[in-house]
C-alpha cells in the first residue's frame, strides 16, 4: 500500500509542474498605453498578464469610441496562446465645451446715445485636462468690446473645440438710459374768442429731442386741429417718451392752456327814459335782452320783442310785428313818442317813481312773465337754464 501512495504523489506533482509550465508559457505581454484611455488596472500596461485575465480600457471623460459614440470602453482578454483578444479602439472627443454667458447691464453717460461695453465668456472643455494641445475657439457676435446704443442687445457666442464640437449661448446686454427727453419748443397758452358753439384750434407741435438721437414718441390728450366747445378752459398735456429699455423715460413739462371765451355782442346803453333787462351767462355776456320804458313814455321807433346775442357776437332781433325796426341799437323812450307796437304789452313799461330796488324787482318780474309767455318761442326759456330770476340783470 505504501508503494501506491508514493506513485500517486509523484503523478500529482508532475501534473502540477506541467500546468505551471503551460501557464507560464501562456502569459500575455503587457499592453501598450492607449491615448485618451485608461486601463481598469494600471498593471495592464506595466506587467504581463495571465491567461484569462481581462483588461478594460475606458475613454477619458467626454470621449467615446470612434465610430461608436454610445460606447466609452473596450476590453482585451489574455488567451492561452499568449495573445490578447479584442480590438484596439481610438477614443475621440464627443463632448461640446461648456459656456457660462453673463447678463450685462450698463448705463450711458449723460447726453450720450451709447456706451462702450466689454465682456468675458467663461468656457470649460473636457479636452483641456487630457490633451496638451487642446484649444477652444471662442467667437461672439458682435465681438467684445463694442460701442452699443441705448436699448437691448442680444449677443450670440460660439465655442468650438479641436474635435469640432460646438457649444452656443446667447446673452443680453441692456444699455440703460436714465435721461428723459427735452423739448426746445413747447406751445404757449392760447386765449381766443369763439364765434360759434365750438371752434377749431390750431397750434404748433412741440420740438423735442433725446440723447439717444432717436425721435422720441410724442403724444397728447388733444390734437392740434381738434374742435373745442365755447366757452371753456382746456389743459393740453404732452407726454414725451424716449426708447429706453425696458421702460421709456418720460418728460411731462410740456403743457399749455387753451382759454376760449364767447364772442360778446357790443353792449349799448339802456334806452333813455327806460331800462334794459337781460339774461346773462356766468361770464357776464348777454343771452337775450328786452327794452322797457318808464310809464308815460314810449319808444321813438318800434322795438323788437327780444334782442338776442348769437354765438358769433352779433345781435339779432325777434319780433312777429312786421313794422318793428329790427336793428340795433335799440330805441330810446320819449314822452311824445308812440304808440309803438308794444304799447299794449304792460311788460314793456314800468313805474319809474319807485325806489331803485322796487324798479329792479318790477322789471325782473315783467321780463320773466313776458319771456315765459305765449308771445315768445318756448325754446328761449326751455333750453336755457339761465332763465331764472337770479340770472336776470337790469340796466337803468
Amino acid at each position: 500500500m505504501g508503494g501506491v501512495h508514493i506513485i500517486s504523489f509523484v503523478l500529482v506533482a508532475a501534473l502540477n509542474l506541467q500546468s505551471g509550465i503551460l501557464s507560464a508559457s501562456g502569459d500575455c505581454p503587457k499592453l501598450q498605453s492607449i491615448p485618451l484611455a485608461r486601463p481598469s488596472y494600471r498593471w495592464c500596461t506595466t506587467e504581463s498578464q495571465a491567461v484569462n485575465n481581462t483588461c478594460i480600457f475606458v475613454c477619458a471623460t467626454g470621449y467615446s469610441l470612434e465610430g461608436n459614440p454610445k460606447r466609452i470602453s473596450f476590453q482585451f482578454v489574455c488567451q492561452a496562446n499568449g495573445t490578447w483578444s479584442g480590438k484596439r479602439y481610438k477614443c475621440v472627443d464627443t463632448t461640446a465645451p461648456r459656456l457660462r454667458c453673463p447678463d450685462i447691464s450698463v448705463t450711458v453717460k449723460k447726453g450720450s446715445p451709447s456706451e462702450m461695453v466689454s465682456w468675458e465668456i467663461h468656457v470649460e472643455d473636457n479636452s483641456i485636462q487630457v490633451e496638451p494641445n487642446a484649444t477652444v475657439t471662442l467667437h461672439s457676435s458682435p465681438e467684445s468690446p463694442q460701442n452699443l446704443t441705448i436699448g437691448r442687445h442680444d449677443i450670440d457666442v460660439t465655442a468650438t473645440d479641436n474635435a469640432g464640437n460646438i457649444a452656443t449661448c446667447k446673452f443680453r446686454v441692456i444699455v440703460r438710459d436714465l435721461e428723459p427727453p427735452t423739448c426746445s419748443f413747447c406751445p404757449g397758452d392760447i386765449e381766443k374768442e369763439g364765434k360759434s358753439a365750438e371752434i377749431r384750434v390750431l397750434w404748433e407741435k412741440p420740438v423735442c429731442t433725446d440723447n439717444s438721437h432717436l425721435p422720441p414718441k410724442i403724444s397728447s390728450n388733444r390734437q392740434s386741429g381738434d374742435y373745442f366747445g365755447v366757452p371753456g378752459t382746456y389743459k393740453i398735456q404732452y407726454i414725451v417718451e424716449d426708447h429706453a429699455y425696458p421702460k421709456g423715460n418720460i418728460y411731462t413739462e410740456c403743457s399749455f392752456t387753451i382759454t376760449l371765451t364767447r364772442a360778446r355782442c357790443p353792449m349799448y346803453p339802456p334806452p333813455k327814459n327806460g331800462a334794459l333787462v337781460c339774461i346773462n351767462r356766468e361770464d357776464g355776456s348777454q343771452v337775450f335782452c328786452q327794452v322797457a320804458c318808464t310809464s308815460g313814455f314810449d319808444f321813438v321807433f318800434h322795438p323788437a320783442l327780444l334782442y338776442v346775442c348769437d354765438d358769433s357776437g352779433h345781435w339779432f332781433t325777434y319780433s312777429h310785428f312786421p313794422q318793428s325796426n329790427l336793428t340795433v341799437p335799440w330805441p330810446n323812450c320819449a314822452s311824445d313818442a308812440g304808440p309803438s307796437v308794444v304799447s299794449e304789452f304792460a311788460e314793456f313799461f314800468f313805474d319809474g317813481n319807485q325806489t331803485h330796488s322796487k324798479v329792479v324787482s318790477e322789471l325782473k318780474d315783467n321780463f320773466l312773465k313776458f319771456v315765459r309767455g305765449p308771445d315768445i318761442p318756448p325754446w328761449y326759456c326751455e333750453t336755457i337754464s339761465d332763465c331764472q330770476r337770479a340770472k336776470v340783470h337790469v340796466y337803468v
